[in-house]
């Protein structure tokens, strides 16, 4: 089965830093920013594992 989180570019860059996708897809719990149940891909910041980026399209996503 293919996930809509399947078709993201292996790469998101955001203000300069880049973002690598991993295998990672996580389901939003409640009281996320896209609510409840949204299904989003995590990416990790180039050479760091201290930031990661969340994403639902390739372009809405969100960095904690």
């Amino acid at each position: 089965m293919t996930s809509a989180t399947d078709t993201l570019p292996d790469m998101i860059e955001v203000n300069g830093e880049r973002f690598f996708k991993t295998r990672l897809t996580n389901i939003a719990m409640k009281g996320h920013v896209w609510g409840e149940g949204v299904e989003m891909r995590e990416y990790w910041r180039d050479g760091k594992d201290d930031c990661r980026l969340q994403a639902r399209t390739a372009n809405d996503y969100y960095i904690d």
